[in-house]
């Protein structure tokens, strides 16, 4: 597996650097990027995208409270830890959208116990949010009628980055047949007008599947 990759933020260097050497002994744990202020913390999380953000929650020019909103609007599948000397100061965290939120009097170990529950706590996520997307394709395939090699393209046109040609290419795999980027293209022509997808592109499609995912994980039904 590959290791999970951590930013850490902290504007006293020596603690920063302590934990993030720490952390770095950790065979499964990689530390990507050192800020020593929150706007640094927000450009590092933007360039880097680590699984978790740990951060002090009291630093200059941007506090860790604000500097964790703006990486969880850019990369909200980021988990944060906040840290701080202030006890009554943890549960603003918490409230504000932390995974977790540590006394900075902590131990590096338990610094590192936190970050692998995130990071596990992400994975089950993902887990939840694929099986949530798979399902909804299933629904909107059947719903449209689509047939089963077009129901295989529209999954792979909406769950993945594969461009027509690699599309083209993963399908002719595993079916162990000759496969044509124009063939590619011609069924995923032919779901979106089955479909009623306007305007004809990716984007528009994966929006409706997001939305009709975010509906059924809301509790409410669809027919």
């Amino acid at each position: 597996m590959p290791p999970v990759k951590i930013l850490v933020a902290d504007d006293t260097t020596l603690v920063r650097r302590l934990l993030a050497q720490h952390l770095s002994m950790e065979s499964d744990l990689e530390v990507v990027a050192e800020a020593e202020n929150g706007r640094e913390a927000v450009e590092m999380a933007v360039d880097t995208k680590p699984h978790v953000v740990v951060m002090d929650l009291n630093m200059p020019v941007m506090n860790g409270v604000e500097a964790m909103e703006r990486i969880l609007q850019v990369l909200p599948d980021t988990r944060v830890i906040l840290l701080s000397a202030h006890e009554d100061l943890l549960s603003l965290g918490k409230l504000t959208g932390a995974v977790e939120c540590l006394d900075k009097g902590c131990t590096p170990s338990r610094v590192a116990a936190a970050v692998r529950r995130a990071a596990e706590a992400g994975k089950e996520r993902d887990k939840d949010q694929d099986s949530s997307v798979r399902a909804t394709i299933d629904r909107m395939a059947v719903n449209a009628g689509l047939t089963d090699r077009e129901k295989t393209v529209f999954l792979k046109y909406v769950s993945t980055n594969l461009t027509v040609r690699e599309i083209a290419s993963a399908l002719e795999s595993e079916w162990n047949i000759p496969v044509s980027e124009r063939a590619v293209k011609s069924a995923i022509e032919r779901l979106m007008n089955k479909m009623s997808v306007e305007p004809r592109t990716r984007a528009t499609l994966v929006r409706s599947v997001m939305e009709r995912t975010n509906k059924l994980s809301g509790g409410s039904g669809e027919s």
